[in-house]
């Protein structure tokens, strides 16, 4: 209910990893099933941008709209899975983040457009590609 942020951002990158790395099929059909839960009932566009809302397990109810920086390695992700559409998208947003930021910020509120947290911990999950 939470996904692509923390607690859970790590739990999506090692299904995928232990499906690529020992040929575990389970574990990648755990991945594309709450991969497609993640992009049916939490991607919402606001503003020309995609987003990931936190909604409640049970009811479906949107409980927040915030991200995090740990949350930005998802494009990529959704890419190795297949899902390009959803992953240019949400690349997109965090380009929109950091061209509009001195850094990637830690934590922003989407849904009224503010920075919750502005430092940043220098972390690797985005990765801006500049043309050639």
């Amino acid at each position: 209910s939470c996904a692509p942020n923390p607690p859970v951002d790590s739990y999506y990158e090692y299904l995928w990893a232990g499906a690529e790395l020992f040929g575990d099929g389970e574990l990648g059909d755990w991945y594309r099933l709450l991969t497609g839960s993640v992009l049916r009932y939490q991607l919402e566009h606001r503003g020309g941008y995609a987003w990931y809302k936190q909604v409640d397990y049970a009811t479906g109810r949107t409980t927040g709209r915030g991200a995090s920086e740990l949350g930005s390695f998802y494009p990529g992700l959704l890419g190795k899975g297949g899902d390009m559409d959803a992953a240019v998208d949400y690349y997109n947003t965090w380009t929109m983040i950091l061209d509009n930021n001195p850094v990637v910020p830690e934590a922003i509120d989407y849904g009224n457009a503010t920075v919750r947290s502005a430092r940043n911990d220098l972390r690797p999950e985005y990765v801006k590609l500049e043309a050639a």
